[in-house]
C-alpha cells in the first residue's frame, strides 16, 4: 500500500478535527452472511422489476443490493 493511501486511510480514523470518519467494528459472520443474504433478495426484486418494466425501481433494488453487499465486506 502506498504511503499516501496509508495517511488518507489514517486521516479516517483518527481524525485531527472532530469525530473521525471511519470505525473499526468487530467481524460478524452471521451479520455479513445476513447482509449477503438480502442482497441476493434485492437482486431477485430487482429481476422481477426489471421483466415488468418498472425501471425506476429496478434502480432502486440495484443500489440496496450493492449497499447491502457492502455491508458485508
Amino acid at each position: 500500500m502506498s504511503e499516501d493511501v496509508k495517511r488518507i486511510l489514517q486521516g479516517c480514523f483518527h481524525s485531527k478535527e472532530g469525530r473521525p470518519s471511519l470505525k473499526k467494528v468487530p467481524i460478524n459472520v452471521k451479520r455479513s452472511e445476513q447482509h449477503i443474504e438480502k442482497a441476493h433478495h434485492n437482486l431477485r426484486a430487482m429481476k422481477h422489476m426489471f421483466d415488468n418494466d418498472l425501471f425506476d425501481w429496478t434502480i432502486i433494488c440495484g443500489y440496496y443490493a450493492m449497499y447491502h453487499a457492502v455491508l458485508a465486506s
